[in-house]
């Protein structure tokens, strides 16, 4: 997981971590979880945040 890579997309597409956390249905527990490595996005996680953030490609971000 590229975190700096997500946390700069996510800062030009207008998305604070508690706006994704709500598109994304999850809590801000679980996305610090899932940015730091302790757990995974789920696939569903992944394919909503491409389409949120407008992502061509997940493997620079979250593989």
């Amino acid at each position: 997981m590229k975190f700096k890579v997500l946390r700069e997309r996510m800062r030009e597409m207008g998305y604070t971590d508690t706006r994704l956390c709500r598109e994304l249905g999850i809590s801000r527990s679980t996305f610090y979880r899932r940015i730091n490595g302790v757990s995974e996005f789920t696939l569903h996680e992944i394919r909503l945040a491409m389409e949120l953030l407008d992502i061509q490609d997940p493997r620079g971000i979250f593989f």
